[in-house]
């Protein structure tokens, strides 16, 4: 008796035409939806915004599965290098943005150093992945460590090196605001200043013994502006500098409103320039008001000519159309 064949069973690809046919009320969705999201601003910008989730959220699993390889090598600094990196790449592939550092390069190797940026939206992700050094922690808001598979991310971490290094909390209500994690985040509650402080403390100790740097967005918030300026910037990055004798590094991002801007629902393809400064020194400055003051002025004084210098004419003019 001869052998029979079965055929294998049509892939799902191949069934799909039939399936149009046979429901053709799925190709009058799949059209209408096509062109919502291609032909009308808000769908368009609700697209893209759900991909730049998406792939956030594939970066917490990213982070996760690295720090099994990267921590066990001594490595774990570098895992926000990776997440960061990993971002860079989806997010902008999926959403046209391209954040491209125009000058100052060679400044992002200067280690240890406290890296400052101004604070523009959520899209700063795609930002970081092209300047995080390698060996950088990121100081973040307390309420991330609740955002889905990022938080849980660094609270993996979190657990899996205050076990490993033996860290506690030097005070109860330290530990919330505070999850110094493999990845070497630092979740910062601004709105508990004792706690902020301690944390500032131990945080400057680290990036002395173990020569790593910290990125921080002074301005504390996203700004969400069409002006090409800056909001007040918060002490704490200059405190941690000047307390760990390393450089402030500015970053400036041009204002990129005319690319991505969430209240007019605009999220278009585009090149965001980035400017690296000259590194300002900390040597022989002290914790005094008079001190760090200065050294926030001086800083904030160089982005904020910087930004109005890379800005391009594009975004300054965008803000006066409705």
């Amino acid at each position: 008796m001869a052998d029979t064949i079965t055929p294998a069973a049509p892939s799902l690809l191949a069934t799909l035409p039939g399936t149009l046919q046979s429901h053709p009320y799925l190709v009058a969705i799949f059209g209408l939806l096509a062109v919502y999201v291609n032909f009308t601003r808000r769908g368009n910008f609700q697209w893209k915004a759900f991909l730049s989730v998406f792939w956030a959220c594939m970066g917490g699993l990213v982070g996760i599965s690295s720090a099994f390889v990267l921590w066990p090598l001594g490595m774990s600094a570098s895992i926000n290098w990776v997440v960061a990196r990993f971002f860079f790449y989806s997010g902008g592939f999926s959403t046209g943005i391209e954040f491209r550092i125009v000058e100052g390069r060679e400044h992002l190797d200067v280690n240890p150093a406290i890296f400052i940026a101004n604070h523009q939206s959520s899209l700063d992700v795609l930002m970081l992945g092209a300047v995080m050094p390698k060996n950088c922690s990121i100081v973040a808001k307390a309420e991330m460590k609740w955002y889905p598979l990022i938080g849980q991310f660094s609270e993996f971490l979190g657990g899996l090196g205050g076990r490993h290094q033996g860290m506690r909390a030097e005070k109860k209500h330290a530990r919330m605001p505070l999850a110094m994690v493999v990845s070497q985040t630092i979740f910062l509650d601004r709105k508990n200043h004792n706690s902020a402080i301690n944390i500032f403390k131990n945080a400057a100790v680290k990036v002395k013994s173990q020569k790593i740097s910290a990125f921080i967005f002074p301005e504390g918030t996203r700004a969400h502006s069409q002006e090409t300026d800056l909001l007040p910037f918060k002490k704490g990055a200059f405190h941690l500098a000047v307390q760990a004798g390393v450089p402030i590094v500015p970053v400036v991002v041009a204002n990129y409103s005319h690319v991505y801007d969430s209240k007019k629902k605009t999220f278009r393809a585009g090149i965001v320039p980035i400017k690296v400064l000259t590194p300002i020194p900390t040597t022989g400055l002290t914790d005094s008001h008079e001190d760090i003051e200065a050294l926030l002025n001086r800083a904030r004084d160089a982005m904020l000519n910087a930004l109005k210098e890379i800005t391009p004419e594009e975004t300054k003019e965008s803000k006066k159309v409705i």
